[in-house]
């Protein structure tokens, strides 16, 4: 999965979202998997289950699929981390 934009205001479309929804879509910018996402915010967050973790995860980048925001692209097509701004 991959956002299909750099930014919402490119496709006319506002989206605020919470930082670890922001996290799960940087992750996304950076071509991680949803299991690396999900690995990420245990890192980052004290006290969360990682099964929970993982389903939401998958919850939300399934929802931002059904509203546009993402769509799936093949492992030739996702971008470079450094085409991501990763490191």
């Amino acid at each position: 999965m991959a956002p299909i934009c750099d930014s919402t205001v490119e496709m006319g479309k506002l989206l605020s979202l919470n930082p670890t929804g922001a996290d799960i879509m940087d992750g996304l910018r950076k071509g991680l998997s949803a299991g690396d996402i999900a690995r990420h915010i245990l890192d980052t967050y004290d006290g969360c289950d990682a099964t929970v973790v993982e389903r939401d995860v998958d919850d939300f980048i399934r929802e931002m699929e059904r509203r546009g925001f993402v769509e799936e692209v093949k492992d030739n097509d996702a971008p470079s981390p450094q085409e991501a701004g990763g490191q």
